[in-house]
């Protein structure tokens, strides 16, 4: 017969865990990246990190403020980073599209109205319906 699993500890318990491990660990570390070196350590978000340092008390509530408007411009700051990135792949992917139809081929030349993509249809003269 085989030995019995130990059952896993859910979301709470968890995070009960967690904080009592760090009301022991806080207080004893002694650098400057308490936030940085607390997300590594438990495995958690920015936001977590700081969330439950300030609920241990090792960061002030003004701290906490300061740091998340930090963590709020940075993910701003990669966010727009990625799509300036995207936008410069799509770019040099397709170097002779222009911004009109992104560079969709119409599906049909036959016809009178040309369909460019599944928004809207132009007609042979260029304009958009």
């Amino acid at each position: 017969m085989s030995p019995k699993k130990k059952k896993q500890p859910n979301k709470a318990q968890r995070r009960e865990t967690r904080l009592r491990k760090a009301r022991e660990w806080a207080p004893a570390y002694k650098g400057a990246h308490i936030v940085r070196v607390y997300r590594k350590k438990y495995g958690v978000d920015p936001g977590c990190a700081i969330r439950e340092l300030e609920e241990i008390g090792a960061i002030t509530p003004e701290k906490a403020v300061n740091l998340r408007a930090g963590e709020t411009a940075l993910l701003e700051q990669l966010r727009s980073e990625r799509e300036r990135k995207q936008e410069q792949a799509f770019h040099d992917r397709w170097p002779n599209s222009d911004d009109m139809n992104d560079g969709i081929a119409p599906t049909t030349t036959s016809r009178k109205k040309l369909t460019v993509c599944g928004f809207c249809t132009r007609t042979s003269s260029g304009s958009v319906d």
